[in-house]
Order: structure tokens, then C-alpha cells, then sequence
């Protein structure tokens, strides 16, 4: 039986959705994760693209010195830039 994973609203260290993260790369390493990790993973590459976060976006890459970067259009690709790994 699969077991669905820990609440998103379980804190850790006053961090939503962190243990449940945790839980969830726990059960696909068990085969025990439903298929909505691909629907996560879909979400989660367009944040920041024409939504809710692209105000956000747009302040975090001015305060990075990225606000020149076009092709910084969510914040996955942000994260690249910020943390280096792209420039």
C-alpha cells in the first residue's frame, strides 16, 4: 500500500514544504511515488515565466546585477545565474 507522502505544511526549521520534499525523494527512491512528481516537475520549470512569480523574478535579477539577461525567464534558469553555474 502506498502511503501518501508528509503534509507540505510540516515544518522544518520554520521552512514549508522542505520535509515533504525530503518524503517524497525518499518514496521515489523506494518506487513508492505517485506519477504527480511529473506534474511538480513541469510546474516548477516555468515558475516565473508569465505567472505569479515573474514580479519577484524581475526584483531578484536586478538585485543580482542579471536585470540584463533575457534569457532569465524563471527562476530555475535564475538559479543557474545567481549561484554561478551559467554566466
Amino acid at each position: 500500500m502506498q502511503q501518501t507522502p508528509i503534509s507540505a505544511f510540516e515544518a522544518t526549521s520554520g521552512m514549508l514544504y522542505f520535509a515533504r520534499m525530503l518524503d517524497k525523494i525518499h518514496k521515489h527512491a523506494a518506487g513508492e511515488l505517485r506519477d504527480d512528481i511529473l506534474i511538480w516537475n513541469h510546474f516548477v520549470t516555468k515558475l516565473g515565466w508569465n505567472d505569479q512569480v515573474t514580479e519577484l523574478l524581475e526584483q531578484r535579477k536586478a538585485e543580482s546585477g542579471l536585470i540584463d539577461h533575457n534569457e532569465i525567464a524563471t527562476m530555475l534558469e535564475y538559479f543557474e545565474y545567481d549561484e554561478g553555474r551559467k554566466s
